[in-house]
C-alpha cells in the first residue's frame, strides 16, 4: 500500500492537532496523540478504552506510565487547548470557579501537608486530618443551555484555612 500524496485530513483537526503537538515536547507527541485519538474514537474518554480503541505501538503499560510520570509542563498543553476552544468558540460564555479541596495524606512530610477541618463530615473520617489543601482554579465554558465544558483545572497549594 502506498502512502497518499494528497491530504483528506480535514483542515480544522490539522490546524488543531499542529497547537497542541507545538504545546508539547516532541519525545511525548506520539503518545499523546495515540492517547488523544483513542479517547476521540470511544464513548467515554478512559485510557483503558482508548488504548483498546487504537492499535498501539507500545504495551499498555507505557501509556500509564506516561499519564502518571511524564515529566513536562501539562499547563502548556492546557493553554493551547483553552486557545482553540476560545478561538472556536467566540460567543460562549466563559466563567472562573474557584473551589477549594483536600487531599489526605498519611505523612506529615508531604509538602504543605497540616492538619484541617474536613468540611464533608463523613461518619468514619475525624473532623480534623492530615491533608495538603488545594485551591481550585478552572475556567468553564458554556455554549447555548444544555452544553458546557471544563476547559481547565489548575490545583495550587495553600498554606492554612
Amino acid at each position: 500500500m502506498s502512502p497518499r500524496t494528497g491530504s483528506a485530513f480535514p483542515t480544522t483537526l490539522r490546524t488543531w492537532l499542529q497547537e497542541v503537538v507545538r504545546s508539547i515536547p516532541s519525545r511525548c507527541v506520539g503518545t499523546l496523540l495515540e492517547l488523544l485519538f483513542g479517547t476521540m474514537l470511544t464513548d467515554r474518554g478512559m485510557i483503558s478504552q482508548a488504548i483498546l480503541a487504537i492499535a498501539p505501538r507500545r504495551g499498555w503499560q507505557a501509556y500509564y506510565w506516561f499519564v502518571e510520570h511524564a515529566h513536562f509542563p501539562w499547563i502548556g498543553l492546557v493553554h493551547a487547548l483553552c486557545d482553540i476552544v476560545e478561538r472556536e468558540f467566540p460567543e460562549a460564555r466563559r466563567f472562573v470557579i474557584i473551589d477549594d479541596t483536600i487531599i489526605l495524606r498519611s505523612s506529615a512530610k508531604a509538602p504543605d501537608a497540616a492538619v484541617r477541618f474536613d468540611h464533608v463530615k463523613r461518619a468514619n473520617r475525624p473532623q480534623h486530618v492530615l491533608c495538603q489543601g488545594f485551591r481550585q482554579v478552572s475556567r468553564q465554558l458554556v455554549i447555548g443551555r444544555d452544553l458546557g465544558a471544563k476547559i481547565a483545572v489548575r490545583a495550587v497549594a495553600t498554606a492554612g484555612g
